[in-house]
């Protein structure tokens, strides 16, 4: 794959899961818009990047873009996401000059920060670079948090990912429920109707619901948004720890129920991963789940043996909403010597103009307010509606260097709490202990 002035290093991974056409949007895509001239150029920017999923559809023609007006010429060195992370800190670690723009996971923003690898977005370091006040208010409060360390703005977002209910709108009727569960309460409720032994061999062949639980990332996103959901958080924003409190036991202990009480959803579902709920729901093993933005795509394809039998909607709350924050954000790097013109490209791409191009072309969706008002977006783009519900009430991860690592022993104890090893009390006061120890280093 060549493009013209652009130098592609890395592995590109061809076949992505979300495709317009998957989507409905069978209109005709916009073509990049035209970024305004920039006040400062350079010879070139150097961009490292993610290459295998959809965006890199989208970001590749807005670079191309950006060159063909501006005359600034980008190298985006390219990696697999799984080893994206490694190989900036490998890089930014030495200070030296090699990339301009980075782009980084949500959870590798307050990490490269404290270590001084990304620049400041907030005119602390150069009055230049700097969100301006219609961008700090257009961005939902979630996302400002996310970029947010230490009272300082360090990345700048362009594509989101937020955890929502999926359910079979078929299902649901055909067991005499209305629309979609908005309690935690309602959701059992509804669960336990739609569990069902169709033939009576004892054997479950329909479950109510459907979450991640493996021991990874996942578990912890679906655990970080019911404690926000019962009113809680990890850590708390003066940096106590917080993980035991009753807000993160009731948490733990609903999904544990989830599970051991009320059998509703698999006893595999410990060992469950994104692939396990897309394609359990997607075959009708599951009438509702929990997953990311994606799995819209996978259910709407034109193959798709559920197309038009499903609803999305925000996740079903306790005290409050809540759903875990995720996606995909530039920062600059500290080592650059070409920042104000790594500034002029990131405002470019991650534009409100920019943002609708990248819907349209590859189903990305931004954390801005004035996106989901856009009329473009109502008319065509329709399906992204349920989201902003979501955004309004989205979490973060704790915006802390330290998440890398107390993150393993708290996905382990969750483990152990939900197939009764441990009560979830005894389990959360164990990652208390364990994450006191690691933070008061």
């Amino acid at each position: 794959m060549a493009f013209p002035n652009l130098k592609v290093v890395g592995i590109i991974v061809v076949g992505c899961v979300v495709f317009t056409a998957s989507l409905g949007l069978t209109q005709e895509i916009p073509s990049p818009p035209t970024p305004p001239q920039p006040m400062y150029k350079s010879e070139k920017i150097v961009v490292a990047m993610r290459a295998e999923f959809s965006d890199y559809k989208s970001l590749v023609p807005l670079m191309q873009k950006f060159e063909k007006e501006t005359g600034i010429r980008i190298e985006h060195i390219d990696y697999p996401a799984v080893a994206l992370r490694d190989n900036l800190i490998t890089v930014l670690a030495t200070g030296a000059p090699t990339y301009d723009v980075v782009l980084m996971d949500i959870v590798f923003i307050p990490e490269f920060a404290a270590a001084g690898f990304i620049t400041p977005l907030d005119g602390s370091k150069d009055p230049f670079i700097a969100y301006t006040k219609d961008d700090l208010a257009d961005y939902f409060p979630g996302c400002i948090d996310a970029v947010t360390y230490k009272g300082h703005l360090y990345a700048k977002d362009y594509s989101s990912d937020i955890g929502m209910l999926y359910y079979r709108k078929d299902l649901l009727s055909d067991a005499g429920l209305g629309g979609p569960p908005t309690t935690w309460d309602e959701l059992i409720s509804y669960a336990k109707k739609l569990t069902k032994d169709f033939n009576g061999d004892g054997v479950t062949d329909q479950w109510g619901y459907a979450f991640t639980a493996k021991e990874y990332e996942g578990c912890l996103c679906i655990f970080n948004e019911l404690v926000a959901q019962a009113g809680g958080s990890l850590i708390d924003k003066q940096g106590n720890v917080t993980v035991n409190e009753p807000p993160a036991v009731k948490a733990l202990q609903f999904m544990v129920d989830l599970r051991n009480k009320y059998k509703v959803v698999p006893p595999g579902v410990v060992n469950y991963t994104e692939k396990d709920i897309h394609t359990g729901f997607i075959n009708g093993k599951f009438a509702m789940a929990r997953n990311w933005p994606y799995m819209w795509g996978m259910c709407e394809a034109p193959d798709s043996p559920i197309r038009g039998k499903v609803g999305m909607s925000k996740l079903p709350r306790l005290k409050q909403g809540g759903s875990t924050m995720g996606g995909w954000f530039f920062g600059i790097a500290a080592g650059s010597k070409r920042k104000r013109a790594a500034w002029e490209l990131i405002k470019y791409l991650t534009s409100r103009e920019a943002s609708v191009y990248m819907c349209y072309k590859s189903a990305d969706i931004p954390y801005r307010r004035s996106f989901f008002e856009d009329p473009r977006v109502k008319r065509d783009l329709s399906w992204v509606l349920p989201f902003k519900d979501g955004m309004k009430d989205a979490v973060p991860r704790p915006s802390i260097p330290e998440w890398g690592t107390i993150k393993k022993p708290l996905w382990t104890e969750i483990a152990k709490a939900l197939i009764g090893q441990k009560t979830p009390k005894q389990a959360l006061n164990d990652v208390a202990e364990e994450w006191k120890r690691i933070l008061s280093k």
